[in-house]
């Protein structure tokens, strides 16, 4: 259901309760009404209000949005981030280690520490975060610099990760199937056969591969997962949206890193040298 986000702000125009404590509303009060006045929100963060995030443990202060925050992450929350999933996990790092490498420039995460202090979260929420995702902000700051600072110098963080969402479009083949085993109730990717439409399209679009432990979150944008395998049995072309989910190096031969391994000296003269890696940093 769309819901109005103006509709839950009766005690302040410009205030939304998350955890504690008061902050502004970025998708409708700070924004003005993202749908030109007719008080539906967009569709790709799923009709969210920015005050659909989680609140904050309990304890935790409250900080109004920084002004530096500018109107980028507003918008996220208002219209989502093309091609991408936005989530948070808030930490208590006390002990200054999050368990967690980074890509200095991207931000994009390199690898989760198991039995760290991030990787706990995650499986105590029913999150997950893993290589690939990228941080889009920290306490609401997402200028590269601070992020760093923040990760670097804070005990709280409220992290806001996005992951990638693929949109494939498969077109049915006489004599082969989509290929692909799912969850009864999460559209989880638990299989994917050799010969298949999926595979196929694996091996046209190898950075946007479809993995075991990805979810297909809409077919030919139906969410509802019984109405979604009607429309997979019944169409001939097939528009899935999936998320990135968990890579697992057993299973998946993108591996743990999310990436195809590089050829074996494809020339026979050992082949050029790979290129240098991108600064990492360890938090």
């Amino acid at each position: 259901m769309v819901r109005d986000c103006q509709d839950m702000h009766t005690e302040a125009d410009v205030c939304a309760t998350t955890g504690s404590g008061s902050r502004p509303c970025p998708c409708c009060c700070c924004c003005g009404d993202p749908a030109g006045g007719t008080g539906e929100l967009p569709s790709l963060m799923g009709g969210k209000c920015c005050t659909d995030r989680k609140p904050r443990p309990q304890g935790w202060r409250e900080k109004p949005l920084p002004n530096k925050m500018g109107a980028s992450l507003r918008q996220a929350w208002a219209e989502g981030v093309s091609g991408q999933a936005l989530f948070v996990v808030y930490l208590d790092n006390e002990d200054k280690s999050i368990g967690l490498e980074v890509e200095a420039d991207s931000l994009e995460i390199k690898a989760v520490t198991p039995g760290g202090l991030l990787d706990k979260y995650c499986e105590q929420e029913n999150e997950f975060v893993c290589p690939g995702d990228k941080i889009y902000s920290v306490n609401d700051f997402t200028d590269k610099t601070d992020v760093i600072r923040q990760l670097k110098e804070e005990s709280q963080l409220e992290i806001m990760f996005s992951k990638l969402i693929v949109d494939a479009k498969i077109i049915k083949k006489p004599g082969k199937k989509l290929g692909a085993a799912t969850d009864t109730e999460t559209f989880t990717i638990l299989k994917i056969a050799d010969e298949s439409l999926i595979a196929d399209w694996n091996k046209q679009n190898p950075k946007e591969r479809i993995c075991i432990g990805d979810r297909v979150i809409a077919v030919n944008g139906i969410v509802d997962n019984e109405k979604a395998k009607q429309e997979i049995g019944s169409k001939e072309e097939l528009l899935l949206r999936v998320m990135r989910g968990p890579r697992r190096a057993e299973q998946d031969p993108m591996g743990a890193t999310g990436k195809l391994p590089p050829p074996k000296d494809p020339d026979g003269k050992g082949g050029k040298p790979p290129p240098p890696e991108k600064p990492t940093m360890k938090l």
